[in-house]
C-alpha cells in the first residue's frame, strides 16, 4: 500500500483590507449597510420591471373594477405615494394581502407597491445585549435599521415594572422616549416599550414592582410596518327584521359591496340593556348562514353612568352581501335597531418612485390575482418616507375585464324554449352585464311547479342561463285584513289572505301587553271545518321600568306553508282579559335571480306545470358571483298571457277520452238493464 501523497500547501490568503477596516471599526458595518439600503430599493424595481408586458396585461384583466390615481397635490418627483383604499376595491376573497391590488402606468407597466393594513404586526429582531453586571440594567448596540420601541418577554409568571430607555451618545446617556410601566397577568399583558426611530446603542433600566424573581430577561427590538391605514366606517340600516316567539329578534343588513368588516355595533336608542348578539353571514354555494362572530352588547346611559361596550368583533374569512344578526331575548322588550355600524381595516398602498403620467388602480377581484412586489422588503423605510397621499378617482368598471362566466360562455343564450304554455310574463330590460334581480314573494304564487317552470329567453327564442336562490329578507303580504271576535275565553282573528298560493313562512302578531302567558292556536277552513296547523305558546314577562316600542312587541309564529286565503289564530286567555293586540302580518321570503340580460332584453316566463328545472353550468359560480358587486334590478308588474290553444293531439285525446266514457255509460245502462226484474203485469178489468 502506497503512502499517502501530502496535500499541497493551500495558497496564500490575499489580504482582506475589508475585514480589516471592520475589525479596525466596529461601526463601519453600520454605515455600510445604512449606505447600502437607499442603493437597494431602485434595484428591487428591476424584476418588478422585468415583469411588465403580458402579465401585466393579464393581472389588468383580471380585476373587474379600476380607478384613477391624482398626484395633483404632491410635488414632482416624490419616491413615495400613498393611497387610501375605499371599501369598494376591496378583494371578495380573504383580505389582508392586497394581492388583488394592481397599479398600472401610462406605459402599460406596473409600478412597484406594498400595502399596508391598520394595526401592522411589528417586526422583531433579537437584540444584540453587551455584557452587564446588573440585572436591571441591559445594554444594547447599535442596529442598521431604526427600532421604534423594544419588547420585554418575561415568561408566564404575574409581574410589573417601569422601563426607561437611554440613548448612549459621545457626551454621555440621553433620555429617549418617556418611561412606561409595563406589566403582565392572567391572560393579558403589555410589555411593549415606543419611542422614537433611532439606530444608535441603548440602555435599558428597570424598576420592578412585582413579579420578578432574579435572572435576565428577554428583550427584542421592534422595528414597525409602515404607518397604519386609518380604519373606516358605514352606517348601514336595517333592511328586515322579525321577532320569533321565543323573543329571538332577527335583523337583516344589506352591504354596499362584498366586504369583510371587522367589528359591527348596533344603533340604537335604548339607554339600559344587556344583550347577547350573533352575527353570520350568507356564504359559500349553499347559501347557509356562517358565524363571523358573537358578543355580549351592554350600554348603561343613566343616573351619569356611560357604558357602551357594543363593539362585536368578527371573524370573516369570505367576504359576504349581507349580515343576519341574532340579538337574544331574554324575556326582555326587543331593541329598536335602526342601523348598524361597520369598522373596516383602513387599507392603503404606498407605491415607489411612480412614472410620471396617468396612474390606475385596479381592483375588486379574488386575493391572490397579483403575486407580491419585491419592494415588500423595504417596508418599513418605504413607510417612514411616505408623506403624499394621492386622490382616487371614481370607481368605474374596467374595460379590460373579462369576467369568468363571460370567458367561459356561461352567459351565453342556449336551447331554444316554447313559451306557449306559460301563463305570466315580464319584460327585462338588460345592458348584458350580471344582475341580481329581486323578485316579489307574489311571483312565487304565480308558479305552477315550484319555481321550476322560470325561464328567460331572449328576442329569439333562446333560453338566457340563471342562478336562483331563496331570499332571506322577509316581506309583510300587503292587502292582509282581519276581522276578530270574541267567544268566550277565546280571541279569534280571521285573516283574509290576498295571495293564497303564496308560502307563508311566519304569521305574527304586536301587542303592547308587558306580561303574558297565552295559548295560540292557528287553523284553516277545510272541508267544512278548521283544520289544525300550529299550536305555541307566548310567554313573556318585561323587566322593571321595561318601555315598550311603539306599536307592541312582534311574536312571530313560524309557519313555512301555503295557507289558502284564510286562516284563523286563535288566543286562549284562560280566565283573563282578553289579550291587546294592535296588529297580525304574514310574513313571506321572496327569490334572487343572477343573470345577464341581454342588451336587446329579454322576458321571464313562468306558470307552466309540465316544465322541469332548467340546467345551466351558470349554477356552479354560485358561491363566486355571490361575492360580486352587481348591479341590482327590481322586477316590475306582470303580464298575463291568454291560455294557449289546444294542440290536435291535445284535441283527439280529449274526443277519444269523451268516446271511452260515453261508451262506459252506454255498456253499464246495458247491464242495469238486463239485470232488472220484470215489470209487473196490468190487472184485468173487472167483468160486467
Amino acid at each position: 500500500m502506497s503512502p499517502a501523497r501530502p496535500r499541497p500547501a493551500p495558497p496564500p490568503r490575499r489580504p482582506d483590507l475589508l475585514s480589516a477596516a471592520r475589525r479596525a471599526d466596529p461601526s463601519l458595518r453600520r454605515r455600510m449597510t445604512a449606505m447600502r439600503l437607499p442603493l437597494l430599493l431602485p434595484l428591487l424595481l428591476l424584476p418588478a420591471a422585468a415583469s411588465a408586458g403580458p402579465a401585466a396585461e393579464a393581472w389588468s384583466a383580471a380585476l373587474p373594477l379600476q380607478a384613477a390615481l391624482d398626484r395633483a397635490g404632491c410635488p414632482a418627483g416624490a419616491e413615495v405615494l400613498r393611497v387610501e383604499l375605499p371599501p369598494a376595491l376591496r378583494g371578495v376573497g380573504e383580505a389582508g394581502n392586497g394581492s388583488d391590488l394592481f397599479v398600472q402606468g401610462a406605459d402599460g407597466e406596473r409600478v412597484p407597491a406594498i400595502y399596508v393594513r391598520e394595526a401592522p404586526q411589528p417586526e422583531t429582531r433579537r437584540a444584540v445585549q453587551e455584557p452587564s453586571t446588573d440585572p436591571t440594567q441591559y445594554l444594547l448596540a447599535s442596529t442598521d435599521r431604526p427600532v421604534d420601541g423594544l419588547r420585554l418577554s418575561l415568561g408566564r409568571r404575574k409581574m410589573a415594572v417601569t422601563a426607561r430607555v437611554w440613548r448612549r451618545t459621545s457626551g454621555g446617556l440621553v433620555p429617549h422616549g418617556a418611561p412606561k410601566l409595563l406589566w403582565r397577568t392572567d391572560g393579558r399583558e403589555d410589555t411593549d416599550l415606543y419611542f422614537p426611530p433611532t439606530r444608535e446603542p441603548l440602555e435599558l433600566r428597570l424598576e420592578w414592582h412585582h413579579g420578578w424573581g432574579g435572572g435576565a430577561i428577554g428583550v427584542e427590538h421592534l422595528i414597525l410596518q409602515p404607518d397604519a391605514a386609518a380604519p373606516q366606517t358605514l352606517r348601514l340600516p336595517i333592511r328586515s327584521q322579525w321577532v320569533e316567539e321565543t323573543g329571538l329578534a332577527h335583523y337583516t343588513v344589506d352591504l354596499p359591496h362584498p366586504i369583510p368588516p371587522a367589528q359591527l355595533r348596533l344603533v340604537t336608542e335604548t339607554p339600559v340593556f344587556a344583550r347577547e348578539l350573533v352575527v353570520n353571514a350568507r356564504v359559500g354555494a349553499t347559501q347557509q348562514d356562517e358565524q363571523l362572530g358573537r358578543g355580549q352588547l351592554v350600554r348603561v346611559q343613566l343616573g351619569g353612568a356611560s357604558v357602551d361596550e357594543q363593539a362585536v368583533q368578527l371573524d370573516l374569512g369570505t367576504s359576504s352581501d349581507r349580515l343576519h344578526l341574532q340579538v337574544m331575548g331574554d324575556g326582555q322588550v326587543p331593541l329598536t335597531v335602526t342601523a348598524v355600524e361597520l369598522t373596516l381595516p383602513g387599507e392603503a398602498l404606498l407605491l415607489y418612485r411612480p412614472p410620471a403620467g396617468a396612474l390606475t388602480l385596479r381592483g375588486g377581484g379574488p386575493m391572490g390575482v397579483v403575486p407580491p412586489s419585491d419592494i415588500a422588503v423595504a417596508a418599513p423605510e418605504l413607510g417612514r418616507m411616505s408623506g403624499c397621499t394621492a386622490a382616487i378617482g371614481p370607481i368605474e368598471p374596467n374595460p379590460t375585464y373579462v369576467p369568468i362566466e363571460v370567458a367561459s360562455g356561461l352567459t351565453d343564450a342556449g336551447q331554444t324554449f316554447d313559451p306557449a304554455n306559460m301563463r305570466w310574463a315580464w319584460n327585462l330590460d338588460g345592458d348584458g352585464q350580471l344582475a341580481l334581480l329581486r323578485l316579489p314573494a307574489s311571483v312565487a304564487a304565480l308558479s305552477r311547479n315550484s319555481m321550476n317552470d322560470l325561464r328567460i329567453l331572449n328576442s329569439s327564442g333562446q333560453q338566457v342561463p340563471y342562478i336562483l336562490r331563496r331570499s332571506d329578507l322577509r316581506q309583510s303580504v300587503e292587502g292582509v285584513q282581519t276581522e276578530r271576535s270574541e267567544d268566550g275565553k277565546i280571541t279569534r282573528f280571521v285573516i283574509k289572505n290576498p295571495q293564497p298560493d303564496l308560502l307563508i313562512e311566519a304569521v305574527s302578531l304586536r301587542s303592547g301587553a308587558l306580561a303574558m302567558n297565552r295559548t295560540v292556536n292557528l287553523k284553516r277552513p277545510a272541508g267544512g271545518s278548521l283544520e289544525f296547523l300550529r299550536l305555541s305558546t307566548l310567554s313573556f314577562a318585561a323587566a322593571p321600568g321595561a318601555v315598550m316600542p311603539e306599536g307592541g312587541r312582534s311574536y312571530s309564529l313560524a309557519l313555512g306553508q301555503a295557507v289558502g286565503d284564510t286562516l284563523v289564530l286563535e288566543i286562549d286567555n284562560g280566565d283573563d282579559a282578553p289579550l291587546p293586540v294592535e296588529g297580525i302580518e304574514l310574513w313571506t321570503e321572496g327569490y334572487e335571480l343572477l343573470t345577464a340580460i341581454p342588451e336587446g332584453g329579454a322576458t321571464l316566463y313562468l306558470g307552466d306545470r309540465k316544465v322541469g328545472p332548467p340546467e345551466h353550468d351558470l349554477g356552479m359560480l354560485t358561491g363566486a358571483l355571490q361575492r360580486r358587486n352587481l348591479r341590482v334590478a327590481e322586477l316590475g308588474a306582470p303580464e298575463e298571457r291568454s291560455k294557449a290553444p289546444v294542440s290536435k293531439t291535445e284535441l283527439a285525446a280529449v274526443w277519444a277520452g269523451l268516446l271511452v266514457m260515453v261508451g262506459g255509460m252506454a255498456s253499464l245502462l246495458v247491464m242495469l238493464a238486463k239485470g232488472a226484474p220484470p215489470a209487473p203485469a196490468e190487472p184485468a178489468p173487472p167483468a160486467a
